[in-house]
Formats: structure tokens, C-alpha cells, sequence
């Protein structure tokens, strides 16, 4: 991964509608050189117009001011929305967009097969369940051999029709509970179905904090790791729609984290430190969990910018990167939203 740019830095969560000006008045009290939001043109019939992709970089006169800015602004608001600083990163090199298409590739095969293997274990499951409930309302019982066939018959048997949709209740009349996720239900009897943990490839710098109280943030958690110096902490926060921001703004309601995290360290050593000192300590009356986070490739042709930088939505909402599957990445990010980003 390429090295940080020392006195630049990378601002998500930005306004849709803020300028590059009221950005630079925003960083005032530091030495700021230039601000770039990056935009991209939209066509639509014969009209076109730009429109900026909710991210944006600073670039001050030295890397004390870059230092500085991240940790005093990262977190604050900004034109009603919390933005997050941290240092910019180079664009990638060819090399390392052809190594992070292989690795997508890979990381797409290996969750097929996951999903082929689970869907597998749900029949198995489905199977021993209506085995087991056919013995019961039968006089004599079924032996072990014959459910053992009856089940083997079942996973090797390919479905050759689509599953007919479900009937639809009465109205007036409730719906059957469904079953809960991983658990098979068939005449009463459960059968829980084995799940597989998500696998990919392991940040040697990024640390993946879950069980995090709701109303910590930022702010908190880089006082927390304080004496590891952090690259950078973010602390997504719960996506709203921008009339309800506003509200909640208005009526000065906090805007809680979905309870999730991630901390970048310089190096793998310091990241390891950071879980056995950390892992179980109490934030806010909760004991937190770090893990490390795992990186989250993609096929498209990104720079190593957009790598670890959230996508720019298209809705107005509160936006902040994705934590699916427990990414320390902040998502795809679409070609040409990564060639504007590429652009430092």
C-alpha cells in the first residue's frame, strides 16, 4: 500500500452542496495551499451539470498544519453533516490496481462457494428435520440407514423446477412466525443450520472495534488509542435522510454510531499492541471488541485513494462508509467517482 501524503489530507462526509471556498474558510486557522472537491459531469437529454461527490482535499503548507487540522476538525460538522479527516494517499500504481482486481476475483469465488456450502447445510438441515418429524407421526420408526439415504438423495438432487411462491393468508388473519436466521423449522422441530465465518484478506493496519456505545465518537475513541497515534479513527454514523437530519438538528437530537468502528495504525506491530491492550476495555459503561478488520477489494479500477475512502452517494443523506462483512474498507467505489478521486 502506498504511503501517506505527509501535509495533504482526504475530508469525507462532505455537504453536497458545499464549495471548495467555504471548505477553505472551514480550515482557515491553518496553513491551507489549495482545496479540491472533485465532481463529475452529469448529461441528461441536452442539459448537463456537475455535481461534487461528497469528498474533497486539503493540502496545507506542512505536515504539522495537516497533523493538526485531522486531529482537531476529524468528527466536527460541517454544513449539518459530521465530516472525518485523514491523511491522503498517492494513486496507485498499475501494479497494485491489477493485484486488487486479482484479489476481488479471488475474494468473489471464495463467497460462492461459502454460499454454495451453506445452502448445502440448509437442505442437510431441512432433510434431518423432516426425517425426524416423519418418525414420529409414523407407528414404527425409521431406521438410521434409511435417513441417512433419504438425506444424501436430497443434497445430491438438483432442483429442476422453481419453488412455487407461498400462499398468500387470508386478510384478517396473521401470518406464521418465520424461522430465525440459521434455523431450520419443519412440524416443531428446529435444527440449527452451521454457519460459515466471512473470510478475505487481513489489514495488517486496521482495526475493526464493535460493542461500541452509541453516542461515543471520534473524538473518543482518538483519546483512547491516543498514546498508539493513530493514521486515522472513524466511527460510522446511522444513515438518515437529510430532511430528518435537519430536524434532528434543529431540535438538537444527536445523530448515534451504529455501534462499529474502525482505527488505522501505522504499521501491524502497533495494530496487534492496540488489540491486547484495548481488546475488553470500557468506553461509555461498554466493554469494547477489537478485532483485526479485513480488507474489502475491488474489481473496478480504483486508486489506492479511493481504496480506503468512502463512496459519494447520490442520495442527500448522512453518508459514511459501509461495514459490511466487517470491512476495514469503505466500499466500491464507482470508475469514474475513483478517477476523480485519483486527481491529487
Amino acid at each position: 500500500m502506498s504511503s501517506p501524503i505527509a501535509s495533504r489530507i482526504y475530508v469525507g462526509n462532505i455537504n453536497f452542496n458545499a464549495t471548495e471556498d467555504e471548505l477553505k474558510d472551514y480550515f482557515s486557522e491553518f496553513a491551507v495551499e489549495s482545496v479540491e472537491i472533485p465532481a463529475k459531469t452529469i448529461t441528461r437529454g441536452k442539459k448537463s451539470f456537475n455535481k461534487r461527490l461528497g469528498f474533497g482535499f486539503v493540502q496545507f503548507a506542512s505536515e504539522s498544519d495537516a497533523d493538526n487540522a485531522i486531529e482537531k476538525l476529524n468528527g466536527l460538522e460541517f454544513k449539518l453533516r459530521q465530516i472525518y479527516a485523514k491523511k491522503a494517499l498517492p494513486p496507485a500504481t498499475e501494479e497494485e490496481k491489477r493485484e486488487k482486481s486479482a484479489a476481488f476475483v479471488a475474494k468473489k469465488k471464495l463467497l460462492k462457494k461459502q454460499k454454495e456450502q451453506q445452502k448445502q447445510q440448509k437442505n442437510v438441515a431441512a432433510a434431518a428435520a423432516a426425517t425426524a418429524a416423519g418418525a414420529e407421526d409414523t407407528p414404527t420408526a425409521t431406521s438410521t440407514a434409511s435417513t441417512t439415504e433419504a438425506t444424501q438423495n436430497l443434497i445430491q438432487a438438483e432442483p429442476k423446477e422453481k419453488t412455487a411462491k407461498k400462499p398468500r393468508a387470508p386478510k384478517g388473519s396473521k401470518a406464521p412466525k418465520t424461522a430465525h436466521a440459521g434455523v431450520a423449522h419443519t412440524n416443531g422441530s428446529e435444527t440449527a443450520a452451521v454457519k460459515v465465518a466471512p473470510e478475505g484478506v487481513k489489514s495488517k493496519t486496521t482495526v475493526f472495534v464493535t460493542n461500541l456505545d452509541h453516542t461515543a465518537t471520534s473524538k473518543t475513541l482518538s483519546a483512547l488509542f491516543k498514546d498508539l497515534k493513530p493514521v486515522w479513527v472513524h466511527v460510522p454514523v446511522r444513515k438518515v435522510p437529510y430532511h430528518i437530519l435537519k430536524l434532528a438538528k434543529a431540535k438538537k437530537t444527536p445523530i448515534y454510531n451504529k455501534g462499529i468502528a474502525f482505527v488505522k495504525f501505522a504499521d501491524e506491530s502497533v495494530q496487534l499492541k492496540a488489540i491486547e491492550e484495548f481488546n475488553g476495555h470500557e468506553v461509555n459503561g461498554k466493554n469494547i471488541v477489537l478485532e483485526v478488520a479485513i480488507d474489502k477489494e475491488h474489481i473496478t479500477t480504483p486508486d489506492a485513494e479511493a481504496k480506503d475512502q468512502p463512496e459519494a452517494q447520490d442520495q442527500p443523506e448522512a453518508q459514511e462508509p459501509s461495514a459490511a462483512s466487517v470491512t476495514a474498507a469503505a466500499g466500491d467505489v464507482p470508475a469514474d467517482v475513483a478517477a476523480a478521486a485519483s486527481v491529487i
